[in-house]
Formats: structure tokens, C-alpha cells, sequence
């Protein structure tokens, strides 16, 4: 499964999805959709509710396009990580790298 684009909140701006399986087959999906982020110069929300397993790969990818994000001074959200996700960063120790938002349940 490849990371898909879809409408966001403000206009110009749309959410990489983030598939239930991000393993190595589904870093360079995930590095190019980030990467057409970036060069558009609009703001990264990127939304990971269905993660269900998740590999180290893409997850240097997502910790990748943060820091380009930051240093062209554009917006990295990552938008509801799925509890695998979530934990995956934790063990990882790079949660804090990455802005995490959560939606009010």
C-alpha cells in the first residue's frame, strides 16, 4: 500500500495517509509523497490511524521530512498515530522529533 494524499483542513494543504503497513516496501511511496510535500513549499500533516506495523525505515523517512520541514520553516504535523505507531516511536526515543496531535475522543 502506498501513502495517499486527501483533502486537509486549510486549502492548498492535504494529509499523507499513512498505510496499515509501513515496512521497507512502503518507504520510497512515502519518501516521494514527502518529498512532493516539501517542494511545494506547503505546510506536512501527515495522519497515521491506520498504522497497524510499522518499520524502522519509514520511520526515518518521517523523521527525515520533519527536519527538512523545519529547516525550510514549514509546518510537520503527524496527525493521530495508531497506538503501533505511537509505540513505535516511543521505543525508538524520537517521539519528541516529530509533532504528534491527537484527536479529542
Amino acid at each position: 500500500m502506498q501513502a495517499e494524499a486527501q483533502r486537509a483542513d486549510q486549502p492548498g494543504e492535504q494529509d499523507v495517509n499513512l498505510p496499515s503497513l509501513l515496512d521497507l516496501a512502503a518507504a520510497d511511496p512515502l519518501c516521494r509523497a514527502l518529498r512532493e510535500r516539501l517542494l511545494a513549499a506547503v505546510p506536512i500533516h501527515v495522519t497515521g490511524s491506520r498504522v497497524e506495523r510499522v518499520s524502522t525505515s519509514c520511520i526515518q523517512v518521517l523523521l527525515a521530512a520533519a527536519a527538512d520541514a523545519r529547516a525550510h520553516r514549514l509546518a510537520f504535523r503527524l496527525r493521530d498515530p495508531s497506538p503501533a505507531l505511537a509505540d513505535a516511536l516511543a521505543d525508538l526515543g524520537v517521539t519528541p522529533e516529530l509533532s504528534l496531535s491527537r484527536r479529542a475522543v
